[in-house]
């Protein structure tokens, strides 16, 4: 249904294809009540590769440890019970919030209505910029939608070919699968794109669009939009490895890169996916293993880490990547990381199972 965009009946002697195209948004729960950073998407979502691939957008969402965004959300929940109107089934809305439903207006509906544009922002978030009213928005989707159908460009299908040809190139065994479906997931981003700019072409910059999000739902890069017509741009992703464990060749901060004083560089981002960071987790996972210890010593860690042969890590860049010891920084990071992946506590130097 979602590819072909069809359904077909065979019931009661009817044989039919109708129409569906209709756009399909799917949630899931991980299969083991947390998400398993450690884990391909796939386990923890506990569906198949050729099902998932349906889908063109597949985004992680983690329960992170942020204030800042554990008070917005509060926020948003606390004015959402801020008032609702007498006798109606709408949204509840802010008590200072004007009404742009009209509900009570039961003037003929063919007239013509001048729709706003801008509206003055909320004040909390957006500083009381100015937003597009919701009417706006509305009616130029439905414009772009029925009215804008896009080509494509030489340029456009170039940049495509070749990109797709660069991404199937660099998938692994972590990552989500890159099949023929991903590369009509390409022409149908870089399509919208081209009508949310009312466009009847799709060129370049659109297709920059489109390679700049798969990278980041394939091989968690997030990068400009300069840097995404060349296949996985410049940019490093957030929030970790949020999306299975993209594994960048070439990108080596963690991964034993040569840098000159042989340290951890400070306000380095911590790679889930790298092989330094796998052994320190099989390090702790074989001390905890036991049962009989509960507590261990950064420096004893450290000790271990440093002594250990690196077995049981299996990648390519592996011996390259452990073959310098780890410094008292680079592995208070890693630590610090898996707190806040609630899957250690660390203070004052000790390391404490959960």
């Amino acid at each position: 249904v979602m590819e072909q965009q069809t359904v077909t009946i065979a019931k009661a002697g009817i044989h039919a294809a109708l129409n569906a195209r209709c756009s399909v948004v799917a949630a899931a729960n991980p299969v083991y009540g947390q998400y398993d950073k450690t884990r391909r998407p796939q386990e923890n979502i506990g569906l198949p590769d050729s099902l998932l691939s349906r889908f063109d957008l597949l985004f992680i969402v983690l329960d992170q440890l942020d204030s800042s965004l554990d008070r917005r959300l509060s926020e948003h929940v606390l004015r959402s019970h801020q008032y609702r109107r007498p006798g109606t089934f709408m949204e509840p809305e802010p008590l200072n919030a004007t009404n742009s439903l009209n509900l009570d207006d039961t003037a003929a509906t063919d007239v013509a209505v001048d729709t706003p544009v801008w509206q003055r922002g909320g004040g909390r978030h957006g500083h009381g910029e100015d937003v597009l009213t919701k009417e706006f928005l509305r009616k130029y989707i439905h414009f772009a939608k029925k009215s804008i159908h896009p080509v494509l460009s030489e340029d456009a299908m170039e940049a495509i070919s070749s990109a797709y040809a660069g991404m199937r190139g660099r998938q692994s065994r972590r990552n989500l699968p890159v099949t023929a479906r991903t590369l009509e997931t390409i022409i149908r981003i870089a399509s919208a794109n081209a009508k949310a700019r009312l466009s009847k072409s799709v060129e370049s910059c659109d297709v920059d669009v489109a390679l700049d999000l798969m990278n980041f739902v394939i091989f968690h890069e997030a990068g400009d939009a300069d840097g995404a017509g060349e296949v996985g741009g410049s940019g490093k992703g957030q929030n970790g490895n949020v999306l299975g464990g993209g594994e960048p060749e070439e990108v080596e901060d963690m991964n034993g890169g040569e840098e000159e004083n042989g340290d951890w560089m400070e306000g380095t981002e911590v790679d889930r996916g790298s092989p330094r960071y796998e052994r320190l987790m099989q390090v702790l996972l074989e001390v905890f293993a036991s049962g009989e210890v509960e507590t261990i010593e950064l420096k004893e860690l450290l000790a271990l880490l440093n002594k250990q042969p690196a077995a049981g890590v299996s990648r390519r860049s592996t011996a390259k990547a452990l073959k310098k010891d780890y410094s008292p920084s680079e592995a208070e990071a890693i630590l610090l990381q898996l707190q806040m992946d609630n899957k250690i506590m660390y203070e004052d130097g000790n390391i404490i199972q959960i």
